[in-house]
C-alpha cells in the first residue's frame, strides 16, 4: 500500500513539473516574401519580473553563389508577459542553399533561451 501511495505521489509531482512554463522563450519566425526569407527574432518574458537581457543572432548561408555569415547583437528590457521583436532581417536564399540561424538570449551573462532554424542541405 505504501509503495502504491509513493508511486502516485511521484507521478503527481512529475506531472506538475512537466506543466510548468519556462520563464523565457526565444523563437525564430520565418516567412517567404517575394522569393526572399524574412526572419524575425522574438523573445517572450514569462517570468513575474521585469528584466534586462542581451541577445546574439547568427545567420549562415552556403550555396552556389558562395558563403555568407552575418551576426547581430543587442540589449533589451522585457516586462512580465511581454513579447519583444529583437530584430528583423531578410535574406536571399534558394531552396538548395544551406541556411542556419541561431539565437541566444542572456540574462546577467547566462543563457536563458535559445532558438535555431535550419533548411536546405543537411
Amino acid at each position: 500500500m505504501n509503495l502504491l501511495l509513493l508511486m502516485c505521489l511521484a507521478t503527481i509531482v512529475f506531472a506538475g513539473q512537466q506543466t510548468q512554463a519556462t520563464p523565457y522563450d526565444a523563437r525564430i519566425e520565418t516567412e517567404w516574401q517575394d522569393g526572399r526569407l524574412q526572419i524575425s527574432n522574438v523573445f517572450e518574458n514569462n517570468s513575474p519580473g521585469k528584466a534586462n537581457f542581451t541577445y546574439k543572432f547568427r545567420c549562415s548561408r552556403q550555396g552556389r553563389s558562395g558563403t555568407s555569415t552575418t551576426s547581430q547583437a543587442g540589449a533589451f528590457q522585457a516586462a512580465p508577459g511581454q513579447t519583444v521583436t529583437l530584430s528583423q532581417t531578410t535574406v536571399s536564399v534558394s531552396p538548395a542553399d544551406d541556411l542556419r540561424l541561431h539565437l541566444d538570449v542572456f540574462r546577467d551573462g547566462k543563457p536563458v533561451a535559445t532558438a535555431t532554424y535550419s533548411s536546405g542541405q543537411e
